[in-house]
């Protein structure tokens, strides 16, 4: 008999919603039934490991987080690891103390504000990665231009 859990199931459907899940969808991702995905939610039966591993890289949570609600509690990099990574030393002091307040800010967050700040930051992320693409493109275009002139001339 599996576990059942009541919250695991309004912990699913929320995180289902946030990530723009469908049951249908998330069953085709993972290769599970809609109605699987159904008694999840609707029952809180909560799935087996393997099952559950794949929701939570679906849905890019952790177990942990399925499973409770809560994240592991993050250090900052200074807590965490005597000699933190080159891409973090070789950064400016005050993104690095931003980098602090931001997981110190996270860590004492509700799960609800923990989910909307990685929301915010993935959103800036994409804009400034949509942003340069744009840029790349039009340098090639405008290259590529020069280049048919240059062949024309």
């Amino acid at each position: 008999m599996a576990d059942k859990n009541p919250e695991f199931g309004k912990r699913l459907e929320y995180m289902m919603k946030s990530a723009g899940f469908s049951k249908k969808k998330l069953a085709d991702t993972i290769g599970a039934s809609p109605s699987a995905i159904g008694t999840y939610i609707k029952e809180g039966r909560i799935p087996e490991a393997p099952i559950l591993y794949k929701i939570a890289q679906s849905l890019k949570k952790s177990m942990e987080e399925l499973l409770t609600g809560e994240l592991p509690v993050m250090t900052t990099y200074s807590d965490a690891v005597k000699e933190p990574p080159a891409e973090y030393t070789s950064m400016p002091p005050r993104v690095q103390a931003l980098i602090e307040k931001l997981t110190l800010i996270y860590n004492e967050g509700t799960f609800e504000e923990q989910s909307k700040l990685r929301g915010a930051i993935e959103n800036i992320i994409d804009d400034i990665k949509a942003r340069k693409k744009e840029e790349e493109e039009r340098e090639s275009r405008s290259f590529q231009g020069k280049e048919s002139k240059q062949k024309s001339a």
